[in-house]
């Protein structure tokens, strides 16, 4: 029989210091504000398989820190460690750490880092090195490069039963930017390193190193559109196999309001957004519309005030909010009552988005607490290490800093490995009472 033991230690330090970026603000400011959290977890099995390699008890450490100084320079830093031996040989290994400072348009990337060129080539793939990203706002040139290392080599064993050299690669993206033109071109390359692994002259197992560049051109360019944008709206809405037979598409004013079969109203579709009410009434199993996967794909939508963007395969990968203006605009009496954690929507999003059951969990966007929606549209599968520890952490600062009666806005950004409806990761910026916040997470 195996036992597990759990342990949890949260340890949060806060700053409460509100910095404007002008020249007599940052000459006043502190020199340094730091904020932060560390999560450590341990779980003891036992007894053993003989023949495993792992520890009997594991210990996972994961932590962040933020130092600004004097209220415009931001440094955000992580890190993720554990004593278990299996980590020390796998080619993406859990012990990590990244630091990405930040000043005005520079952004920086060092460690384990990942950055995003587009869905074809260089999008969101983990690396262990250094990147850039310039975007000066009063100039419309944009630019941003990066080089690491991807895999790190192994060599076949009693474990592994195929050679994998060390792989690096870099890639440069520069773009030109306008309010109704936009172009970007951006190249990779990604190669094995020969001499990381050796081969006898008649080892059976050897394997070539491999190696790759791939480039995209991105142009996007706002032309007049003499067509019915809601008219197509409406199209793409009744075209989606997926949705039940018998819902209804009214027209109201500059919107199409759409009601299930029952007559109840789901959300009002607008020729740039979707704007729905999340867990509409006690005992109800939350907006229909929402619960759907995949999500429409490429558009915005607005629930109780809070902004996210779908992909081009219908996933979240971009969250927007104010979460005073958010909890605010709801009727807190209404959403107390109703059943916050509407059933299985949680347990649902593991099975139905590539989680990992048994490790992963239903993980909010924007947590129940703040009065996030129950829907499908404000779940992603996220490691339940992750969910309950760092994350939490970091939840537990937007709240005090709300009670503090300071204004906390978010933004998070889903890092996906391809198509997998699971994120790898996410990039979370945050900004208290002006100052900024970065929060780089790996989903495990």
């Amino acid at each position: 029989m195996k036992r597990h033991i759990s342990i949890l230690l949260t340890l949060t330090l806060i700053s409460a210091k509100s910095y404007a970026q002008d020249v007599e603000q940052v000459a006043a400011a502190d020199p340094v504000a730091v904020s932060g959290g560390l999560t450590a977890s341990g779980v003891y099995i036992t007894p053993l398989d003989s023949a495993s390699a792992q520890k009997e008890f594991t210990y996972y450490l994961s932590g962040s820190l933020n130092l600004t100084a004097f209220g415009v320079v931001s440094v955000p830093m992580s890190f993720a460690y554990t004593n278990n031996a299996l980590t020390s040989t796998l080619t993406c290994p859990f012990n990590r750490f990244s630091i990405s400072p930040s000043w005005r348009w520079i952004k920086t990337y060092m460690g384990y880092a990942s950055m995003s060129f587009s869905p074809y080539t260089m999008s969101g793939r983990e690396f262990m090195g250094g990147g850039v990203e310039l975007t000066p706002p009063e100039m419309p040139w944009r630019f941003a490069a990066y080089y690491g290392r991807y895999y790190k080599s192994q060599a076949i064993d009693s474990v592994h039963t195929e050679a994998i050299y060390r792989r690096v690669g870099g890639g440069v993206k520069i773009g030109f930017e306008k309010e109704r033109f936009r172009v970007a071109v951006n190249v990779n390359k990604a190669y094995d390193v020969a001499s990381s692994l050796t081969f006898g002259e008649r080892d059976t197992n050897y394997v070539a190193p491999k190696s790759n560049i791939s480039g995209s051109v991105e142009a996007w360019k706002k032309l007049k559109d003499c067509s019915d944008p809601l008219r197509k709206k409406i199209s793409l809405l009744e075209d989606i196999s997926s949705w039940p037979q018998g819902w209804k598409f009214e027209k109201s004013g500059n919107g199409v309001v759409v009601k299930n079969s029952s007559g109840k109203e789901l959300a009002t579709v607008y020729e740039d957004k979707i704007v729905a009410q999340g867990r509409i009434s006690k005992g109800e199993k939350g907006n229909e519309l929402l619960n759907f996967e995949p999500l429409i794909r490429n558009t915005r939508y607005e629930v109780d005030g809070i902004e996210y963007y779908t992909d081009a395969l219908g996933r979240v990968e971009h969250t927007k909010v104010d979460l005073g203006k958010h909890i605010d605009k709801i009727d807190k009496r209404a959403v107390e009552t109703a059943d916050t954690r509407l059933g299985n929507q949680q347990t649902r999003a593991v099975d139905i988005k590539d989680g990992d059951k048994g490790a992963d969990q239903g993980g909010h966007i924007v947590a129940a607490r703040f009065f996030g929606p129950g829907e499908q549209i404000n779940l992603y599968p996220q490691s339940a290490t992750l969910n309950q520890g760092a994350w939490k952490v970091m939840e537990d600062e937007w709240a005090k800093s709300l009670k503090d009666g300071k204004k906390v806005e978010i933004e998070i950004k889903a890092i996906f490995d391809g198509e997998s409806k699971r994120p790898d990761g996410f990039q979370v910026d945050f900004w208290i009472d002006g100052v900024e916040y970065n929060r780089p997470f790996f989903n495990q």
